[in-house]
Formats: C-alpha cells, structure tokens, sequence
C-alpha cells in the first residue's frame, strides 16, 4: 500500500510541473529522450527537416532572414500544440530557454523579447505559472541547454515533495572543469559581429560558447584556414576526452550547419580514440534559427557526463 501510495505520488508530481525547452536545443537531442522525459518543445514545428540547416551551401543573408523573433504564427501554433500535450493535471512550466533564442542585439533594444511577452501572456491567460531558466536576457547554449532540461525533468519526476527550483537547478547542472562545455568552430562572422558578439580580428576562429559571447582559443597560425581550425578543434576535444571524469558515461553532441562531412568525420575521429568512460556521439544538423546565429559552414560541439 505504501508502495503504491509512493509511485501515485511521484506521477502526480510529474503531472505537475513540465519542462519546456527552447527547439533549437531540442535539435540538439534525440526524440525519444525528449520523449522519456516528458519534456516540452516549443515551437515544435522549428524540428522540421524544412527548418534544419542541411543544405550544403548556406548564405549570410538567407540565414540572416531567419533570425530574429519567430513569426506571429510559428509562436501561435507552437502554443497551441503545448496546450495539446500538457493535460489538465499540469499546473507549471519551468523554460529552459537557451542563447540562440535570445533576441539580437542589432534587432531589439535592451530588454526587449516578443516572443518570451507572447509565451509568458499566454500561461498567464491559461492559469499556469511559468519560471524561465537563467532569466529573460541569458540563457545556456543550445547543447547544454538541453542536457540540463533532461536533468531537470528527471530530478522533477523524482522529488514528491516541494522544490526550491534555483538549488535543483544548481544541483542536476553543477560547474564542472570537465563537463558542460561547448566549443565551436565559426567560419564566416559578419552574423555574429551583426548580432553584437564582435568585432573580431580573424574572420574563422575556434572558441569556447558562452551564453553571451565567445572565448577565442588562440589561432594555430596568423590567418588560420579551415582545414587547421578543424585540426585544431579536433585537439581540443581530445584534450577533454583524457579529462577525469566523474561519472560512467560521457556524451558528445556535434550540431553543424551546413557542414556536415565536416561533423561527420570528426565524429568518426572521436570514436576510434577509445574514449573511457563508456560514451555516445550525436551528430545532428542545428535549425536554421540557431544557425542564423553561429553563420554557414560552422560546427559546434559539446560534452557531458550523465
């Protein structure tokens, strides 16, 4: 009977607050672990194959088309298909947003977030109360943002009682030297410096993702070409993979757009190196909204133990 009283209490507690995360980290994961977890995608329809960054040549200025606010009525359907999943049981909604959802500086003025307005209106309207991750002008890379959603629909599942959502979220995230990280590989920057991440004195560079800016790793030569930049990355993730780690199992999630033999390979690389502990590699093409952000030709990588 206390058994049964236990498992009603932990359904119960599931059914009652629900992950949302940002599409363009939800890229980034397989559907059946969004799925197992129970997590939320909002707007669903950016997972679409027509809304990836697949196409082998991939311009500035399509891109730059794609960033931004989403339409008024990618928002509006996104909504409404949450509505669909949620259940009447659902009473909250922790938002995992992600940097790549962020507005671009060049676009809005400080403080400015149509979309997070519309979204925070209309749960607000539906009597659900909405907590945003990291706040309305930060967010985690689309990578990381999304093994932390998984981390914190798990931990929510599992606690029947009440939580203190910023100590929970601290403790399925922590700060770790070896995990977490996410580096990328930019090829062209004219989309970051216009989203206000630059200027930059190399055109191509490798560089640590943060959630606002980029931390260069010095170049491998004065004007590095992509053939070095990709060697050089290459260096960098093996470093990481000889890093201590914690826990049994080390994931990788390599997202490009527009460079997908370049993902590819490396993946193949990185698997032949006998990575310890145990491990899993993703390779996944990034949607064009996240894209849009780190322009065509790039390759943005993360690690995590779980």
């Amino acid at each position: 009977m206390l058994e049964e009283l236990r498992m009603h209490r932990e359904r119960s507690r599931s059914l009652t607050v629900r992950v949302m995360l940002d599409a363009d980290a939800a890229a980034c994961l397989g559907s059946e672990a969004l799925s197992e977890a129970g997590v939320l995608i909002f707007p669903e329809d950016e997972l679409g194959e027509d809304a990836r960054a697949i196409a082998d040549v991939l311009t500035v200025p399509y891109l730059f088309s794609r960033a931004g606010q989403y339409a008024e009525d990618v928002v509006s359907r996104g909504l409404s298909n949450l509505m669909g999943q949620m259940g009447a049981d659902t009473t909250g909604i922790v938002w995992i947003r992600c940097a790549e959802n962020m507005p671009p500086a060049s676009q809005l003025g400080p403080g400015e977030d149509l979309v997070f307005d519309e979204v925070r209106e209309f749960f607000e309207s539906q009597d659900l109360r909405l907590r945003v991750i990291e706040g309305l002008q930060s967010g985690a890379p689309m990578i990381a943002a999304g093994w932390q959603a998984l981390a914190l629909a798990d931990a929510l599942r599992a606690d029947i009682d009440e939580v203190n959502l910023p100590e929970l979220v601290n403790k399925v995230w922590p700060n770790s030297d070896c995990c977490g990280q996410v580096v990328g590989l930019f090829e062209d920057l004219s989309l970051a410096e216009r989203h206000g991440y630059g200027p930059f004195v190399y055109r191509r560079f490798v560089a640590m993702v943060g959630s606002e800016d980029f931390e260069l790793f010095d170049p491998p030569e004065p004007l590095p070409k992509r053939p070095a930049l990709l060697r050089q990355l290459r260096e960098i993730l093996e470093e990481s993979l000889r890093a201590k780690h914690k826990h049994e199992k080390l994931e990788m999630t390599l997202a490009y757009a527009g460079s997908g033999e370049a993902a590819w390979a490396l993946a193949r690389h990185l698997k032949s190196f006998g990575l310890n502990p145990t491990h899993s590699i993703n390779v996944v093409p990034m949607t064009l909204h996240a894209a849009a952000r780190y322009g065509p030709d790039s390759l943005i990588v993360g690690w995590n133990c779980s």
